[in-house]
C-alpha cells in the first residue's frame, strides 16, 4: 500500500478592505504588477468592514448596518443586501452604528454574525432558505426561525421576504473583534488541547481573549486564552485581529501544529499553539512589522513611506493550505506575506529537512527577485494608459483569504493566451498551466456576459482501485463496478467526487446529486492514477460563473512534471514502439458536474442516472501536454494509461487498438445522442437542429463508412498481419479527415441552443483520435502483428 498523503486544495486568493472598497492582491501575479492590487471599485453606503471572502459565493462585508455581498466582487457596484442587521427577529440594537461589527462565513455560505444586544454582544448563525424549483416557493428553514420581511432596496414603501433563517449561538458576550469559522480540512487537525480534532468557531474579544464556540449551540463557549499577561502585552499594547495558521510539525503525530495568530496595535504578531502536548514556550512574538518595516520593499534596508496618518491598524489573514500569513500595516499602504522559516540547514544537507511549525517564528515569502513578496495598496503614475481604477492609495484595515483563485476568461480570450498556474519554482518562464485561442460563446452582438471562473487545484487524489486501503479511500464507496463486470481494477470506476476536499463540495448545494448538486465524476477504467506517485493525481477544478459558455475548442498546455513534481515528462514517445512503452503516457482528462458525456455507467438517456458524468480524454498533441478542451469543470492530470498485470485484465497488448475503437464509439455516440439530440441539455437545447436535420443526417453517414474502414484496418493488424494493413489504415486516416473536415466547417451554434459546446467536444475529440492513432495505436502494432488471446 502507498503511503498516505493529505487530499488538499492548494489555491487562494488575497483581499484586502478599508472603508470604501475592496481590491484583489496580485500575489499569484508577478508578471502583472505594478499596480499590485486590483480594485474592485465597490460602492459603499456607510462604510465597510469586516470583510470575508467565500470560494465561489463571493465577498461580504458588512457596510453600516446591514450585511452585503458581491458575489463576483470584480463587477464593482453596491452589490446585494443579504439582510439588515436591525432585521427585528435578530434583536440587536438598531440605535446603534455598530449594530452588527463582526462577521465570518462558512465555505457553504453560513454566515456567523456578531451584534451588539443591549449592554452585551451576541453570536449569531444565519443559513439561508431551501427552495424548490416552484417559483412561488417561499422557502423553507432547515434550522432555526425566519428572518422578518424588510424594507425592498429598490422601494422602501414595500416588503420583501429574507432569504435567511437564524439560530442564536451565545448571548451575553464581551464585544467580538474578530470571528474566524474552523471547518472542512482545517477541522480535521484542529487541536483545542485535548488532542482530539474539532470544528467550531473562533472569536477575539475586547478582553484580549480568544474563546471557541462549539457547533453545538447549547455547549458553553471556552475561552482558550486571556488577557495581556497570557498574551505578553505591554503598557496599553491591545489584540486587533485574529487567524488561525495551521503548519508543517514533522514532530507531530498527525504532522500539524495549530496556531491562532493575532495582531496587536504595535505591529507584533503573536502566535499561542493550541494543540494537546504543545512545548512551552506556546505563546510568543513571531513578527514584528514594523521592526521589519524598511526591508520590505527592496533588497538592500530602504526607509518605507508613510501612506496615512489615520489611526494605525495591523490585520492579518492566513491560509493553512499554502501556510502563508498576510498581515496589513495601514499607514504604509502594506500587504506583507509571511511564512514559516526553515529549520537552519545542517551540514551534510539532511533530506528531507523537518519542518516543526512556528517554532522559528515568521519569516518574509521571497518574490521572484529575491525580494520580501511585500505589495502596496497605494499607486500613483502619470500613465495614461493605466485606468483610473488601479490609481490610488488605499490604506488597507484589513484582510481575508478564500480558497481557489478568480481567472477571468475574457481576459485569456483577448490576450490569445493566459497563465493559470505559474511556473511554481521560480514562479517566472514557462508556465505550469496556461490556456491558448480561448473564445467565450455569448448572446447577442455586445461581446459582453459571464466570463468568470473560481479555480481550484487539488492534489494528492488517490486511484482507490488500485490502492483500496488508502486512508482516504476507506469507507468511502469511491469505486463502482459495473454490473456482469470483473470487480477488477481494469473493469471499474473511480468516483472522485467523494475524494474531492470540502473546499470544493461545499461549493454545490448536495454531494452525490444531479446539478446543481455534485454528481459522482467518474474516471474511467481505461485510466488511472501515475503508478509511480503511488497511484495518485491531481485535478484542476473549475466553477465558471453561471452564463460562461465555450466556443468550438481551445487548448490547455500541461507542464506535468512541473506540476506533480516528477522528474521528466511522459509525453513525446521518441521512437519507443510497443504498447508497454508507449504506455508511458501523460494523460490528462476532462469531466463535467453539469453536462453528461458517453462511457458512463446505466443509460445514458436515463435522466435520473447521476452516473453519467465521465470523464473523456483530452490529449491532442505534447508541448508538453496539448489537451482540446471544450469547457471547464474538473480535469484530472498525472493520470496515464491503466496498463499492468494489477489491472486484473489478462491481455493488454492491444491496449491502444481497444483505446481507439472506444474513443470512435464515444465520438459516434456523442454525435448522435447527445449533439443531435433536442433538450438534452436544457429545454432549449439544440446543437445540430435535430436527429433528423441534414447536418446530422451527412455526419451520422460518414462515421459509417469511416467505421468500415477503421474495422478493416483493425483486422488487418493482427497475427498474421496482413499486406494490406497499411493500406487500410491509410484509408481510414483519409476517410476520418474527410468526416473531420466536415465537422470543422459547421460553426458554432448559440449559447442558449449549445449550452456545453457539443460542437466543440466533437471536433475535441476527433483531434484525440487522430493523435492516439498517429502517436499510440500505429506504433503499438508489432511487427508480425498482435499475438491476443
Amino acid at each position: 500500500m502507498a503511503e498516505t498523503q493529505v487530499v488538499q486544495q492548494v489555491l487562494d486568493r488575497v483581499t484586502v478592505f478599508n472603508r470604501g472598497t475592496a481590491m484583489d492582491m496580485k500575489f499569484n501575479d508577478p508578471e502583472d504588477r505594478p499596480p499590485d492590487f486590483f480594485n474592485f471599485n465597490l460602492v459603499e453606503s456607510t462604510g465597510l468592514s469586516s470583510c470575508q471572502l467565500n470560494g465561489s459565493r463571493g465577498l461580504y462585508c458588512i457596510d453600516g448596518r446591514q450585511v452585503k455581498r458581491w458575489q463576483d466582487p470584480a463587477d464593482g457596484g453596491a452589490g446585494q443586501r443579504e439582510f439588515l442587521c436591525t432585521n427585528g427577529a435578530l434583536r440587536l440594537d438598531a440605535k446603534r452604528t455598530d449594530t452588527c461589527n463582526a462577521l465570518a462565513v462558512s465555505l457553504n455560505g453560513t454566515i456567523w454574525l456578531a451584534g451588539r444586544r443591549n449592554s452585551a454582544y451576541a453570536l449569531i448563525k444565519l443559513v439561508e432558505k431551501v427552495y424548490t424549483t416552484d417559483p412561488d416557493d417561499p422557502g423553507t428553514c432547515p434550522e432555526g426561525l425566519t428572518l422578518q420581511d424588510e424594507p425592498d432596496p429598490g422601494d422602501p414603501t414595500k416588503l420583501v421576504p429574507s432569504r435567511y433563517c437564524y439560530v442564536d449561538y451565545a448571548q451575553g458576550r464581551p464585544l467580538l473583534l474578530k470571528l474566524v469559522v474552523v471547518e472542512g480540512e482545517e477541522a480535521k487537525y484542529f487541536d483545542l488541547g485535548a488532542g482530539a480534532p474539532v470544528d467550531g468557531v473562533l472569536g477575539l474579544d475586547i478582553r484580549n481573549a480568544v474563546t471557541y464556540f462549539d457547533p453545538d449551540p447549547l455547549v458553553q463557549p471556552v475561552d482558550i486564552i486571556e488577557g495581556k499577561s497570557a498574551w505578553g502585552l505591554g503598557g496599553n499594547e491591545k489584540l486587533i485581529d485574529l487567524a488561525l495558521l495551521q503548519a508543517t510539525n514533522d514532530a507531530d503525530s498527525d504532522g500539524i501544529s495549530n496556531y491562532l495568530l493575532v495582531t496587536t496595535g504595535t505591529g507584533r504578531v503573536i502566535a499561542h499553539q493550541t494543540d494537546d502536548g504543545a512545548v512551552s514556550p506556546v505563546t510568543r512574538e513571531v513578527f514584528n512589522a514594523p521592526f521589519e518595516r524598511n526591508e520590505a520593499t527592496a533588497p538592500l534596508p530602504k526607509p518605507a513611506v508613510a501612506c496615512s496618518s489615520v489611526e494605525q491598524r495591523f490585520g492579518i489573514a492566513a491560509s493553512s493550505k499554502t501556510e502563508r500569513v498576510y498581515v496589513t500595516d495601514r499607514n504604509f499602504c502594506h500587504v506583507i506575506a509571511l511564512r514559516p522559516a526553515d529549520p537552519p540547514a545542517t551540514d551534510p544537507p539532511t533530506v528531507p529537512t523537518p519542518r516543526v511549525g512556528l517554532a522559528r517564528g515568521l519569516v518574509n515569502v521571497p518574490d521572484t527577485d529575491g525580494r520580501n513578496l511585500t505589495l502596496s495598496t497605494s499607486f500613483v503614475t502619470s500613465d495614461p494608459s493605466v485606468p483610473i481604477s488601479d490609481k490610488g492609495t488605499y490604506p488597507p484595515d484589513g484582510a481575508a483569504v478564500a480558497p481557489g483563485i478568480t481567472v477571468n476568461l475574457a481576459e485569456c480570450e483577448a490576450n490569445g493566451t493566459c497563465t493559470l498556474i505559474p511556473n511554481g519554482n521560480t514562479q517566472s518562464g514557462k508556465p505550469w498551466v496556461e490556456l491558448v485561442n480561448v473564445e467565450l460563446n455569448r448572446s447577442g452582438s455586445t461581446g459582453t456576459g459571464a466570463s468568470r471562473m473560481v479555480l481550484f487545484q487539488v492534489k494528492n487524489i488517490p486511484d482507490c482501485r488500485y490502492d483500496p486501503g488508502n486512508e482516504a479511500c476507506v469507507g468511502t464507496g469511491a469505486v463502482l463496478t459495473p454490473p456482469g463486470a470483473s470487480a477488477r481494477p481494469g473493469y471499474q470506476y473511480l468516483d472522485v467526487t467523494k475524494l474531492l476536499p470540502t473546499e470544493v463540495t461545499e461549493q454545490f448545494t448536495a454531494v452525490g446529486a444531479l446539478p446543481p448538486g455534485l454528481p459522482p465524476l467518474l474516471i474511467s477504467p481505461q485510466f488511472r492514477g501515475r503508478r509511480d506517485r503511488g497511484y495518485t493525481f491531481d485535478a484542476l477544478f473549475g466553477i465558471p460563473e453561471d452564463g460562461v459558455v465555450f466556443k468550438d475548442v481551445f487548448e490547455g498546455v500541461f507542464d506535468i512534471a512541473g506540476l506533480i513534481g516528477a522528474d521528466s515528462e511522459r509525453c513525446e514517445r521518441n521512437g519507443a514502439t510497443g504498447t508497454a512503452a508507449l504506455a508511458q503516457w501523460d494523460v490528462v482528462t476532462y469531466v463535467s458536474e453539469r453536462y453528461v458525456a458517453v462511457g458512463g455507467l446505466g443509460s445514458l438517456t436515463d435522466q435520473g442516472n447521476p452516473y453519467r458524468f465521465v470523464d473523456t480524454l483530452t490529449n491532442i498533441g505534447c508541448g508538453s501536454t496539448k489537451s482540446g478542451i471544450v469547457n471547464w469543470s474538473m480535469i484530472p492530470y498525472g493520470l496515464e494509461p491503466a496498463y499492468g498485470p494489477e489491472t486484473g485484465i489478462a491481455y493488454q497488448e492491444e491496449f491502444f487498438v481497444d483505446l481507439l475503437i472506444k474513443l470512435y464509439d464515444d465520438l459516434e455516440q456523442t454525435q448522435n445522442e447527445l449533439a443531435c439530440r433536442i433538450g438534452i441539455d436544457g429545454t432549449a437545447s439544440n446543437p445540430l437542429g435535430g436527429y433528423d436535420s441534414t447536418t446530422c443526417t451527412s455526419l451520422r453517414a460518414g462515421l459509417v463508412d469511416v467505421r468500415i474502414k477503421l474495422d478493416k484496418c483493425i483486422a488487418a493488424t493482427r497475427d498474421p498481419k496482413t499486406s494490406a494493413s497499411n493500406e487500410n489504415c491509410q484509408s481510414f486516416k483519409s476517410q476520418f479527415l474527410g468526416y473531420k473536415s466536415a465537422l470543422d466547417s459547421i460553426p458554432a451554434a448559440s449559447p442558449t441552443a449549445d449550452p456545453a459546446n457539443r460542437i466543440g467536444s466533437l471536433k475535441a475529440r476527433a483531434m484525440t483520435i487522430l493523435h492516439v492513432y498517429d502517436e499510440r495505436f500505429l506504433p503499438s502494432i508489432p511487427r508480425g502483428g498482435f499475438v491476443g488471446p
